[in-house]
């Protein structure tokens, strides 16, 4: 197995390639896409300096270029003892995960228009993080963490179950408010 800041020698095994390209190129890939889309969330808030932060949460995905070796297989704990993915063979400390999570739920709340939006955001978030912990006792396992990016295309197809404008709500509030009061004049 090619380990992290390696890179192949002479013996490496050949049947090792793919998944160190997957790994050690694609996923970061994958990553930097993520932080651009959520990066690019329509708003006013920070707009000239949106391309910066892009630049910046890009260079965290080239620091896993280097960390990243293989993918390994490990045991997961949740429901059943099963194999699972631990992406680029790498096991950081808990607690540099959570300084990822807290800087990426942090621009959630300063980028994103509306309280809705970011809950939904954060909420969304922080569940899959404290159920892979309560669960695996890690953040390490890049498998599970595939269930963030499938609960958030739940949120977003729901986005209109829970996204109501404000000027929506209001009016609604106003109109009800209306008929509380006209009620007892209308018996």
């Amino acid at each position: 197995m090619v380990e992290s800041f390696a890179f192949p020698s002479a013996s490496f095994d050949d049947t090792q390639l793919p998944n160190l390209i997957i790994t050690k190129y694609v996923l970061p890939i994958v990553v930097f896409t993520q932080y651009w889309q959520q990066l690019s969330y329509p708003s006013t808030i920070l707009a000239q300096h949106r391309t910066k932060l892009k630049l910046l949460f890009g260079a965290t995905s080239i620091g896993m270029f280097f960390q990243f070796g293989c993918t390994d297989i490990v045991t997961a704990k949740f429901p059943t003892p099963h194999d699972t993915l631990r992406w680029g063979g790498v096991e950081n400390e808990t607690s540099h995960v959570l300084i990822v999570v807290a800087i990426t739920t942090a621009f959630y709340w300063l980028l994103m228009d509306g309280w809705r939006v970011r809950l939904a955001h954060t909420v969304t978030f922080w569940s899959v993080v404290t159920t892979l912990y309560v669960t695996e006792g890690t953040l390490a396992l890049g498998s599970k963490w595939c269930t963030y990016c499938l609960i958030f295309s739940f949120v977003y197809l729901t986005d209109p179950l829970w996204n109501v404008p404000e000027k929506v709500e209001k009016a609604e509030k106003a109109e009800s408010g209306k008929e509380v009061l006209l009620k007892p004049l209308l018996r």
